[in-house]
Order: structure tokens, then C-alpha cells, then sequence
């Protein structure tokens, strides 16, 4: 699925959910904020809440790492410029109580990481789900095929999985990763946050595009 861009449509902002996995936080969680987050965009956009965005935003559901990487290599219909992970997000904080950022792995440009990270800080104020945030850098034990430098676009990752491993909720890649993991107020929260920084990621370099997404979205909210 994807919202075409007005000015850039060869240029995309991905929203990356990997759908081939079995469990209903990882990841049928980044499948479904993903898709209401551009569900949300195109009727805001329908409804003249807000002006389309200069580049394209895609919704890639893929097959995680090798899926991925096919992906890239023979995506042909335009060129990524930045992203977002969307992988276990969305969980009640009795499993996880910390909602982290992970900033796009450092071999990336940075330039998008202080947007998504503003946009998740305040969809915390807007719906309490019952999270503290935090920020951090990518995890070193993540690989991101996003990152290699033959594509090297950043995409940055909110996710309620711990930075250390071994401390990944008990029911990861189980058949205990059922939909009683999930919280609607943490989905909606993460959908709400998604949206706007996908589409502030899709209007960089346009400042009156910008001021007319902030106040869309503060009338839209």
C-alpha cells in the first residue's frame, strides 16, 4: 500500500513490518500499526486535514532479513530516502514497560532520527499507555539490511523489545506470542506516532509543508 507522493513520488519513506511471522506481538503488531498509520494519513489527506506529502510513503511487508534483502534488490518503482521499523511494538506494559527508540544503526545519516524520536515523545502525552520512553542507540546485536551502505537509507526502530537480548519478553518466538500480549491505548499510541513521522519524514525540505502537517495534525488528533 502506499500514499503517492505530490512533488518527490520516485523518493519513499518505507513503514518496514515483517509479515511472515507467526506471533501476534512479533509481528503482527508492526503489520497492523502500519497499515492504520497510512489508513489514518489517506483520510486526513481525503478530508483536506492535510495536503499530501512530497514523497511517496509505502507500507513494505516483507519476509524478515532475507525477505528484506530481496526486497531491496529488486525493488524498481522508486528510491527509499528513510524509514521505519515497525517489529513488536504495541504491547501491554505489564509485558514490557518501556516504549524505546532505537535511533537508524550509525553507519546511516542521522538526519531522521530527531524527527521520529519527537513524534513518539509526544504521542506519550497524547495516549497514556502505560509506558516510560526511552531513547537509544541501535542495538548491536540487530542486524538491518536498511543500513548496508549499498542502500543506506535511515530507518530508525520503536519497539518495546529490551536493547539486551537476554531480557527479550519470555514469550518471543513462541506460541505464547498470543493477542492477550497486545494493548489497544499502546497500538492506537504507536499508530498515531507512526503517522506523523512518516509524514514528516515525507515533507523534509518543504518548511511550508511542514507548518501545514503540525497544524493538520493538531486539528486531526
Amino acid at each position: 500500500g502506499l500514499i503517492p507522493g505530490a512533488d518527490q513520488p520516485d523518493e519513499e519513506v518505507w513503514a518496514v513490518a515483517h509479515l511472515m511471522e507467526p506471533g501476534a506481538l512479533d509481528n503482527a503488531s508492526g503489520v497492523a500499526v502500519s497499515v492504520e498509520a497510512l489508513r489514518a494519513l489517506a483520510a486526513m489527506i481525503e478530508r483536506g486535514v492535510l495536503p499530501p506529502p512530497s514523497r511517496t510513503i509505502r507500507a513494505v511487508h516483507d519476509y524478515e532479513m532475507f525477505g528484506s534483502i530481496d526486497l531491496l534488490e529488486s525493488h524498481t518503482t522508486g528510491r527509499p530516502v528513510a524509514g521505519l521499523y515497525l517489529d513488536v511494538i504495541g504491547s501491554r506494559s505489564q509485558v514490557t514497560p518501556v516504549l524505546y527508540w532505537y535511533d537508524a544503526p550509525p553507519m546511516c545519516p542521522a538526519w531522521a532520527n530527531g524527527i521520529g524520536w519527537e513524534c513518539f515523545r509526544r504521542s506519550v502525552r497524547l495516549v497514556d499507555a502505560g509506558y516510560r520512553l526511552a531513547r537509544r542507540p541501535w542495538p548491536e546485536w540487530v542486524p538491518s539490511p536498511m543500513a548496508d551502505p549499498k542502500w543506506g537509507f535511515p530507518a530508525a526502530w520503536p519497539t518495546t523489545i529490551h536493547p539486551r537480548a537476554e531480557r527479550i519478553y519470555s514469550a518471543y518466538h513462541s506460541s505464547a506470542d498470543t493477542m492477550d500480549l497486545l494493548s489497544r491505548p499502546a497500538l492506537g499510541q504507536a499508530a498515531i506516532a507512526s503517522a506523523a513521522c512518516l509524514y514528516m519524514l515525507a515533507c523534509v525540505g518543504d518548511e511550508g509543508l511542514v507548518h501545514d502537517a503540525v497544524q493538520g495534525f493538531v486539528a486531526g488528533q
